[in-house]
C-alpha cells in the first residue's frame, strides 16, 4: 500500500443538497470541534481558510477520507453518486485503505443500498447521531486521521459569530411574546404550623395538601386531626421571615413551593391524569388514551379561530411484518416561582406507552422515541397544547387549586405576555445568507438546527 499523501490532510462530507444538509452541516462542525480539517459547502471558510473551487482535484489530491451521507436521497440523486463513484476510484488508485467511509443517516435498508457500496462497512448514524459519531471518531484515530490547529472550539465559534450575526432578520418592530408562566392570582391570607415533634405522619394519607419540616407541618388546613398544637401564621410573614427556630425564609420558600406542587398534584389526579414520576420528586400529569373526547382539545388564541390540538396520538412503528401502533402522550409538570412574579412554570412533556394506557418506563427508550416523534413539533404545536391544557384545568376559567377545605390557589388560565423592543425576521436572514453566497442560483445556505434522527422502529 501507498503513503498517504501529505496534501490529503482534510475530510470531506459528501451529501444530498440541500434535503441532508442539517445532517451533514453538523457532522462537518462536530469533526472540525475535534481539530479535523472537514470540507463540506455548507460549512466552508470554517477555518478561515479557502478551500477548492474544483471538487475533482479536492477528492484526487486533498482528501484523506470521504465521507459518504447516506440516505434514501443520496443513495439516486447524480451529484453524491459522481462524488462517491470518484473517491471509490481515487481509493483503488491509490491503494488507501477505507477511503471512503458511508454513514447510514436514515431507514435505507441494506438491500437497496448504491452497489458500489456492497463491499463497504457502513457506519449507522441512523439510532443516534452521537453514538455514530463516536464510532466514526474511534475510526479516524484507528487510521490515523490528521488533525490541524487551526480547528478548534474556538475556531467553530468564530466562524459562527462571522457567518450569522446577531444583528440578521432584527428589525425595530415591537412583538408580542408568550412564555410558560400563569401568574397565582390569590393565595389564602392565613395557614397553619403544626408542631408534631418527632412524630412523622403519612403525609400521602392527609385529606389536604401539607408539607413537613422537622418537628412542624405546614398547611392551609387547620384541622389534620393530628392532636397537635397549631397555630396561624400569615401566608406573607411565614415567605419572608420562616418559623422561628425551625426554617429561614429560604427554607419557609421551599416548603411553600412543595405546597403548592402537593396542590398542583392532587389537582392533576382529581382531572384523571396519570402522574408519572420526575426527577427532584416531581411528577408529570399523562394523559392517557380516552381520557379526553377524541383526545383533542380546544384551543382559542385572541385574534383566532377555535382550532384543536390532539393530546394522545400514535404512530406505526417496525419493520414492514411486525407494524405496531406506538402511542404518545402529551403531559405537563409545574414549578412555582415568586420572581419576578409569583407564577405556576409549566413544562411540557412526551411520554409512550404500547397500548394507549401503560407507560413506557425506560429513559433511554423514551427519550429516543421523543426525539423521532418531536422532531417536527414547532412552536405552535407546544404553545397550542400548553393553552389548551391549562384551558381545560379551569373549565374555562381561572385554576383554582384545593389547598383545604374551601380554600385555594387561584391561577390564570393564560399564560403570561412580553413585551419585546424588537422582532425578528427569518426571511432577513434568509436573504443575507443569499447574499453572502454570491450566486443566485445556489442553494440556500440557512443552517437548519439538528435534529435527532428517528428512534430506530423504522417510524413512516
Amino acid at each position: 500500500m501507498s503513503p498517504v499523501s501529505q496534501l490529503r490532510n482534510a475530510v470531506f462530507v459528501s451529501h444530498a443538497n440541500p434535503e441532508d444538509d442539517a445532517v451533514a452541516t453538523w457532522l462537518a462542525l462536530r469533526l472540525a470541534r475535534e481539530g479535523y480539517r472537514v470540507w463540506c459547502d455548507k460549512t466552508t471558510l470554517l477555518a478561515g481558510e479557502k478551500f477548492w473551487n474544483d471538487i475533482e482535484d479536492a477528492i484526487r489530491q486533498h482528501t484523506v477520507k470521504l465521507i459518504y451521507v447516506l440516505s434514501r436521497v443520496s443513495n439516486s440523486k447524480p451529484g453524491p453518486r459522481k462524488e462517491l463513484h470518484l473517491a471509490l476510484n481515487v481509493g483503488r488508485a491509490e491503494q488507501l485503505k477505507d477511503f471512503v467511509l458511508p454513514v447510514l443517516v436514515d431507514d435505507l435498508p441494506a438491500r437497496e443500498f448504491n452497489i458500489h457500496l456492497a463491499e463497504l462497512n457502513v457506519l449507522s448514524f441512523a439510532q443516534s447521531w452521537a453514538l455514530g459519531l463516536a464510532k466514526l471518531l474511534e475510526k479516524f484515530e484507528r487510521d490515523g486521521v490528521p488533525k490541524d490547529s487551526r480547528y478548534s472550539p474556538e475556531a467553530l465559534a468564530t466562524w459562527w459569530r462571522t457567518r450569522f450575526s446577531a444583528q440578521a432578520g432584527v428589525t425595530n418592530i415591537q412583538s408580542q411574546l408568550l412564555s410558560n408562566w400563569f401568574r397565582v392570582v390569590a393565595v389564602p391570607a392565613e395557614l397553619f404550623v403544626h408542631h408534631v415533634g418527632d412524630a412523622h405522619p403519612n403525609l400521602t394519607a392527609l385529606p389536604e395538601a401539607a408539607v413537613q419540616q422537622g418537628p412542624v407541618i405546614v398547611s392551609f388546613e387547620q384541622r389534620l386531626n393530628l392532636g397537635v398544637n397549631t397555630r396561624t401564621v400569615r401566608t406573607e410573614d411565614f415567605l419572608s421571615s420562616g418559623i422561628q427556630k425551625v426554617a429561614d425564609s429560604a427554607q419557609a420558600h421551599r416548603m411553600f413551593v412543595r405546597l403548592i406542587a402537593s396542590a398542583w398534584e392532587r389537582l392533576m389526579a382529581s382531572k384523571g391524569l396519570v402522574l408519572f414520576p420526575l426527577s427532584r420528586r416531581r411528577y408529570a400529569g399523562v394523559f392517557l388514551k380516552d381520557l379526553v373526547v377524541g383526545d383533542r382539545l380546544p384551543v382559542c388564541l385572541p385574534g383566532s379561530r377555535t382550532t384543536h390540538r390532539g393530546i394522545v396520538g400514535y404512530k406505526t412503528v417496525g419493520p414492514p411484518d411486525k407494524r405496531r401502533k406506538r402511542y404518545w402522550h402529551y403531559a405537563v409538570s409545574a414549578t412555582f416561582t415568586q420572581r419576578p412574579i409569583r407564577a405556576l412554570c409549566i413544562r411540557p412533556h412526551v411520554l409512550f406507552s404500547d397500548d394507549g394506557k401503560n407507560l413506557w418506563e425506560k429513559d433511554a427508550r423514551i427519550q429516543r422515541a421523543r426525539r423521532s416523534q418531536c422532531k417536527q413539533w414547532w412552536n405552535p404545536d407546544w404553545r397550542d397544547r400548553l393553552i389548551a391544557t391549562m384551558t381545560w384545568f379551569g373549565n374555562g376559567d381561572a385554576i383554582l387549586l384545593p389547598v383545604a377545605q374551601g380554600r385555594v390557589i387561584e391561577v390564570e388560565n393564560t399564560p403570561q405576555r412580553f413585551e419585546s423592543p424588537v422582532s425578528y425576521d427569518h426571511r432577513k436572514l434568509a436573504e443575507d445568507e443569499l447574499d453572502d453566497s454570491g450566486d443566485e442560483d445556489s442553494d440556500d445556505n440557512d443552517i437548519a438546527e439538528p435534529t435527532e434522527p428517528d428512534d430506530g422502529d423504522g417510524d413512516d
